[in-house]
């Protein structure tokens, strides 16, 4: 699947658009295909290293912390969504949306 990911931290320059595993759901996750993503400031500080938690991150982290889309896949599990469901998602402050799942 395509993905947008960051190696290093910086400017628009250093993201970079490429090819990622597709997540596989645990127990208790779903895998969303996302329609849209949500672009905003915790991206940017994500991005040029201001939220120093994410300092340790390894190399080919994605972005995005907001999406919406069709639930794909549900973990074993999961009650309370269904494959076809539509959901907007918010993930761990500035990463992870950035993708086609």
């Amino acid at each position: 699947m395509k993905a947008v990911i960051i190696n290093e931290f910086g400017g628009p320059e250093k993201l970079i658009y490429t090819d990622v595993e597709k997540p596989v759901p645990g127990p208790k996750d779903i895998l969303v295909r996302n329609e849209a993503i949500g672009v905003g400031k915790p991206e940017y500080l994500v991005r040029t290293g201001v939220y120093p938690y994410l300092a340790k991150q390894p190399p080919g982290l994605i972005l995005g912390n907001e999406c919406g889309g069709i639930v794909e896949e549900v973990g074993s599990e999961v009650t309370g969504f269904v494959p076809g469901d539509k959901v907007w998602v918010l993930h761990t402050p500035g990463y992870g949306a950035y993708a086609e799942y």
